[in-house]
């Protein structure tokens, strides 16, 4: 889910279904078939291997990354954005790629995480007049170049946010997708970690993670390529053609042998059958071995520190400062989101701080502020609102890497402090500024909840807390106490 977009796949009785936004609340159902369409050969890149750097491959010092993240950088066309659904459809749809990909790692034995670190529109149009196909192969070309002056400015991306491999979601026809084939590994294969993919395989048939697998070292099966990184670096077939592996292909099955997600590997199975040859036998197919065996390599195309290193959107006030008292209530903040990893962190934006403790989280995550206005808050009981859009807000997170949302670990909680203005207290003092508080939207019981750990400052204007939860917020506070006397009229 990204916005209003959602998106999905399911299989049914060997059948692979599709959910996908159409327009709006509008989405679809779609019935793919097990042979949709093959990924294009792989392309050999003309890269020559330095000595320097081929040493380097085998001897991984400290201040490398350790091989336990690949980091990606994904672009999309805006013909593959129309053809999605949208900007939140495409967002959504590319969030399910990444978290696909891993639930096949996972699956697998792969012994690394796939984290998205950026996702961005280029103006790139593809070649659909083109031979067949050949929308594919040139648009990996012109990704990959630096100097042709068609999207060369996904080359400064890549460096700004330290992008191991670089992967465009086109809208084509011919074929699935298509990537340069690191078949010896090095890190001089930096330049060429692309690939292509259609939007339309990108999830449910994998053709995502399939394409990347490529730029890693992996094949196709045997019946269907020449050779990776390794000896065994080949996607499977089952022999009696019940499925097939990620990079395998459905030429030769004695079936249409649906895909699933599984990196080929002897010692996992798939409905109690091996999922791959062992990597000593002479037809070998063990992808996850050669994906282990090549993430050390690729995770150093780039050096991933600055994406672990938190950007607050401002400096970090560990002492907020009261506004004055007759400052007018500030333009509405934006929505805004900051990078936190497990160590811990801090953000700031607006009248609002969070500081992230470490280990509150496993893993690194985004954090997002979306401020709210009150016709936007949920229906329930609540106190007398500051009578201002200005404190109503949502606060969630999501991992950096699949953008699956994501709870502090249990028994952890995270610093909050709100900065409130006088003026924006409510009018003619229908608020008590005394009876102010965070609130929480309880959504199991539809009801606002005052958060036990909220703290008033009235000489500071601030209010702190200690959540345990991510959520809906706002600042309430009751109205002042009156006594109505009776009117005495004197004749």
């Amino acid at each position: 889910v990204y916005g209003d977009a959602l998106v999905g796949t399911f299989n049914l009785h060997d059948t692979l279904y599709t959910v996908r936004q159409i327009k709006g609340d509008v989405h679809v159902i779609e019935q793919r078939p097990l042979d949709y369409r093959i990924d294009a050969e792989p392309l050999v890149a003309n890269i020559m291997a330095s000595a320097a750097a081929t040493a380097e491959t085998t001897a991984v010092n400290d201040s490398t990354d350790d091989g336990s993240v690949i980091d990606v950088l994904v672009v999309y066309t805006p013909n593959a954005r129309n053809a999605a659904g949208g900007t939140n459809a495409i967002q959504a749809l590319i969030n399910l790629a990444v978290a696909e990909t891993n639930t096949g790692y996972d699956n697998s034995d792969v012994n690394f995480d796939m984290r998205l670190v950026h996702t961005q529109e280029v103006a790139y149009t593809e070649h659909l007049g083109a031979p067949a196909g050949d929308e594919f192969s040139n648009a990996l070309t012109e990704i990959t170049s630096k100097t042709d002056g068609v999207i060369d400015q996904v080359h400064a991306l890549r460096d700004t946010y330290a992008a191991d491999t670089v992967a465009i979601i086109i809208d084509g026809s011919a074929y699935c997708g298509i990537a340069w084939l690191m078949r010896n590994e090095s890190l001089t294969f930096e330049s060429a970690a692309f690939s292509v993919t259609d939007w339309s395989c990108a999830t449910g048939y994998y053709s995502f993670g399939h394409e990347i697998g490529h730029n890693m070292g992996s094949a196709h099966d045997r019946a269907n390529a020449d050779g990776g990184a390794y000896p065994y670096s080949y996607g499977y077939q089952d022999p009696t053609g019940s499925f097939r592996t990620i990079m395998a292909y459905y030429n030769g099955c004695s079936n249409s042998c649906p895909r699933v997600n599984h990196w080929s590997n002897n010692s996992v199975n798939y409905n109690g059958k091996p999922t791959g040859v062992n990597s000593n036998d002479p037809s070998s197919a063990a992808n996850f071995l050669s994906l282990n065996n090549t993430a050390d390599t690729v995770a150093n195309f780039r050096q991933a520190a600055s994406v672990a290193t938190p950007t607050p959107t401002h400096t970090p006030t560990n002492t907020p400062t009261p506004l004055p008292t007759n400052t007018p209530s500030p333009t509405p903040i934006p929505t805004s989101e900051a990078t936190i990893p497990s160590s811990g962190g801090s953000t700031s934006t607006g009248y609002l701080s969070v500081d992230i403790p470490a280990g509150m989280v496993n893993e690194t995550i985004v954090l997002h502020f979306e401020p709210l206005g009150i016709e936007d808050l949920p229906a329930g009981p609540t106190e007398a609102s500051l009578g201002t859009t200005e404190y109503e807000f949502n606060l969630y997170a999501t991992y950096l890497g699949s953008g699956l949302p994501v709870q502090p670990n249990p028994g952890t909680s995270y610093a909050i402090s709100i900065v409130y203005d006088d003026a924006a207290i409510g009018p003619l003092n229908l608020v008590d500024e005394n009876t102010l508080g965070l609130y929480y939207w309880d959504d199991v019981n539809d009801i606002w909840v005052l958060e036990a750990t909220s703290v008033l400052d009235v000489n500071l204007n601030v209010i702190e807390a200690s959540p345990e939860k991510f959520g809906i917020w706002a600042v309430f506070g009751t109205g002042p106490e009156r006594i109505f006397l009776p009117v005495i009229t004197a004749k």
